[in-house]
């Protein structure tokens, strides 16, 4: 789940419904109308985010297709990769 908690911060959706792909590309979308974020930055979020979900594919973390299931031990180890 992505969110923000700093005031006035209006993008906050549950992405347990959707693939993992659709929650990037709505994410990445937000980035960039919402947010926005320039092309280069939305372009490194998107390359970082898919070789997260690839590195979670090939060590096989995650029972189901979604966000729910990502632990924080998941992130630390996939930066230590």
């Amino acid at each position: 789940m992505f969110h923000r908690r700093d005031a006035g911060a209006t993008f906050f959706t549950n992405y347990s419904m959707n693939s993992l792909d659709d929650n990037v590309d709505a994410y990445l979308s937000h980035l960039q109308d919402a947010r926005g974020a320039s092309a280069h930055t939305v372009r490194s979020y998107a390359s970082d985010l898919q070789q997260f979900m690839q590195w979670l594919s090939s060590e096989k973390l995650l029972e189901s297709p979604d966000w729910n299931g990502v632990t924080h031990l998941m992130i630390r180890g996939f930066l230590s990769y």
